[in-house]
């Protein structure tokens, strides 16, 4: 993930105007060029951008109408979509998030866009975890690899779980394109990561009489 943050209006407040202004068109280029060179969408931008309950009341009213109108044709169906309907008429929405997760194809500019395309342009940080641990149509959508590039991928992919984890060590010997050849880390490694191990229920040892 490539963080980006929004940054306030002229008059040091954000509005739903206020725009990403860090974007870099040639290291957007190069997220491409690695994405098309692994044949896998893994790449994602993170956006950082301040919580709705901490904005002006016009400001959080027009994104809470956003948000809505992005799930009004919505019928909440499975788990996911009964998660979130209960979160929709809650006073406290797990939606109404302060960091976005969104794809390179389809990155939002301002804040009014990062939430006018919830969970098809962008995906709370929350939710984008929650996604990886259940199926249904909450699910932001997804540049496809197409038939050839899934039978191809198979070693590249372990070199991808690799490249996410930050192990330096893939680097060595990796067929990358021309474009990124000589912009080797730390363009390409991740400079933090994160690892979430899940645990089923049922699984867990039980306590003596627990």
């Amino acid at each position: 993930m490539q963080a980006k943050r929004l940054f306030p209006a002229r008059s040091g407040t954000y509005e739903i105007g206020s725009r990403f202004e860090s974007s870099d068109a040639a290291q957007h280029l190069r997220m491409k060029a690695l994405r098309d060179w692994a044949g896998e969408d893994f790449i994602r931008y993170c956006l950082y951008c301040p919580r709705p309950k901490e904005l002006e009341p016009h400001v959080r009213e027009s994104l809470n109408q956003s948000r809505t109108n992005a799930l009004s044709g919505d019928i909440f169906d499975y788990t996911l979509g009964l998660e979130l309907r209960d979160d929709m008429l809650s006073d406290a929405q797990t939606t109404a998030a302060g960091l976005f997760v969104a794809s390179l194809d389809r990155t939002p500019t301002t804040l009014a866009e990062t939430h006018a395309g919830l969970f098809s342009r962008t995906v709370p940080f929350a939710w984008f975890i929650v996604q990886h641990m259940a199926s249904g149509r909450h699910s932001m959508n997804q540049r496809r690899p197409s038939p050839e590039s899934e039978r191809n991928s198979g070693p590249k992919r372990k070199e991808i779980e690799r490249l996410v984890r930050g192990d330096h060590r893939v680097l060595e010997g990796m067929d990358l394109p021309k474009s990124l050849d000589s912009n080797v880390p730390p363009r390409i490694l991740p400079v933090h990561t994160i690892e979430i191990s899940v645990v089923c229920g049922l699984d867990r040892p039980r306590n003596e009489g627990g």
